[in-house]
């Protein structure tokens, strides 16, 4: 019933707004022009503008046409370059200071210009957690940096704590893009600002409604080149076959995750084209070893034995999806296929559930709906994997994760994806699992916590990883990181790499970044094209 009510609520939503809005396709044809409207269609939708506040699949689709950086990573060179944005410049203190040039003239969103106080703000807010809620993303990305310098009106320097060969990397990242500490100290309360920031990016907000539409607009002034359109708007269209019908009748002009089995009613269908894409992202579940029989790591290390991924591949994905083999995506930076951890061996896991005593004492599955495309289905599918080596299943839908303070108290397991952040052998690692990530920072394995029997262990492999200069030696040390975390703390259940689609209109030329995390939607100039 909650479905059905959500799915016609959408469809009189993008009824009404067209009134609003309207196409562009058609207007800019009638005048033998490309388009300047485009209306996305996305699956999940973002509350909180800001980019420090929220980092995660819904936000990237939107905060990378809003937000700007000290600099910018290609999309779609491999390897990727580094490239300037907000800093026009930059050079090597020492090994942990890096000095920036800002660029004269560049303008927020409200026409006041960019300051070194406001890029010294815009990052140093997150280190040092002047809000709650600059909190949640620091671990994912500004855990090494120390501090930003102001030196003079133009000129800051970026202090990392050591040597970081993914500095650039990092800083390229939307959570440490440019905002305006003065719009910030203005703002009557801090949520106002985390829902409406003003930045310094090519779109600027123009119009948001929580859960229903938010609507971008060429900033005129925008330092760099401008962007091709004059209005974006993405619809919160959560329903497959509300974004497929909303296509098909012209009602947005570009949609998201449509899934391998539904792709038929798009394809070969006039003026609509389809493209498919295989996520550098795994759909995963977080395991609480603080609970029940998962303070066990036999039986953790059962749960990921007895999962059949070829079989899910296939029914959820038409096997077009990938079965990974451990930690690492397929082309990118340091994969091997020899490289096996992961395993389907559902008598070992029988074995290990009788090694461990196992007494049939409930494991709880917990998931949550629509964010992570058919993690329902699956959730249900893999219960029953498990149930076939003895497992006691409990089924548990969550409609919100709630804190995880203490982790006793939290769920026994959740729903994830651990999607590439960034172009780097940890860039799905990284953000999730490194000492900063919050399934360890929080508690949720105790072997890996400080104090924990696998902790000193943990960390020395993981530094080794992350801050090695020799490429071969990080990605040594890498294997050895993975394999201890799967065989003797398993954290997780690692599933697979989905495989989604997109649908949008025929004039549309665009094409998925490489360099950047998925869901990135980029609609920048030299990003899209329109015929």
């Amino acid at each position: 019933m909650k479905t059905t009510r959500v799915f016609w609520a959408i469809v009189l939503l993008l009824v009404s707004t067209l009134a609003v809005y309207g196409g562009g396709k058609e207007e800019a044809a009638a005048k033998g022009e490309p388009r300047t409207v485009l209306r996305v269609g996305v699956e999940n939708f973002a509350w909180r503008l800001d980019p420090a506040v929220k980092w995660s699949n819904n936000t990237a689709q939107m905060h990378i046409n809003m937000h700007d950086g000290l600099v910018r990573l290609t999309p779609w060179e491999v390897p990727y370059r580094v490239e300037p944005a907000v800093a026009e410049s930059w050079k090597e203190i020492s090994s942990t200071v890096t000095e920036f040039k800002i660029r004269a003239g560049v303008k927020f969103w409200d026409g006041s210009t960019v300051t070194a106080e406001d890029v010294a703000w815009s990052i140093n807010r997150s280190l040092r957690g002047d809000h709650a809620r600059y909190k949640s993303y620091a671990g994912r990305w500004a855990y090494n940096f120390e501090k930003v310098e102001v030196v003079g009106p133009l000129t800051v320097r970026v202090h990392t704590k050591r040597p970081d060969p993914l500095k650039f990397v990092m800083l390229a990242q939307t959570p440490a893009a440019i905002l305006s500490k003065a719009a910030y100290d203005a703002a009557a309360d801090p949520n106002d600002f985390f829902q409406n920031p003003v930045g310094c990016g090519p779109y600027r907000i123009a119009e948001f409604k929580k859960n229903q539409y938010l609507k971008l607009e060429r900033w005129e002034d925008y330092w760099g080149e401008k962007p091709p359109l004059e209005e974006l708007i993405y619809y919160y269209v959560p329903e497959v076959a509300a974004r497929i019908t909303a296509l098909m009748n012209g009602e947005v002009d570009f949609v998201v995750s449509i899934p391998p089995d539904q792709i038929i009613a798009l394809e070969g269908r006039s003026g609509i084209k389809t493209m498919g894409v295989t996520w550098d992202m795994f759909h995963v579940f977080a395991l609480n070893a603080t609970r029940g029989p998962l303070t066990d790591p036999r039986i953790r290390r059962a749960l990921n034995l007895a999962i059949d991924r070829e079989k899910l591949n296939k029914a959820f994905w038409g096997g077009q999806g990938v079965v990974p083999t451990s930690h690492q995506y397929p082309g990118r930076a340091g994969y091997d296929a020899n490289w096996k951890v992961f395993e389907y061996n559902p008598d070992k896991a029988k074995q290990l559930l009788q090694e461990a005593g196992y007494d049939g004492a409930p494991i709880e599955l917990n998931f949550g709906a629509s964010y992570y495309l058919y993690i329902d289905q699956a959730s249900q599918a893999i219960a029953k994997m498990w149930e076939k080596v003895g497992l006691n299943i409990k089924l548990q839908y969550v409609e919100s994760w709630g804190k995880r303070d203490p982790p006793e108290k939290y769920v026994m397991t959740r729903s994830w994806s651990n999607p590439m952040y960034f172009p780097d052998m940890l860039g799905g690692f990284d953000p999730h699992w490194a000492p900063t990530g919050w399934p360890i920072q929080d508690g949720l394995n105790p072997q890996l916590a400080p104090g924990g029997e696998l902790r000193e262990k943990y960390v020395e492999l993981y530094e080794q990883a992350r801050y090695g200069l020799d490429e071969a030696d990080r990605l040594k040390a890498y294997h050895e990181l993975v394999e201890m975390l799967e065989y003797e703390a398993t954290p997780w259940v690692i599933i697979y790499q989905p495989r989604e689609y997109f649908g949008m209109a025929e004039d549309i030329e665009w094409e998925v970044p490489k360099n950047y995390r998925p869901f990135t939607l980029p609609f920048r100039a030299g990003d899209v094209k329109f015929k």
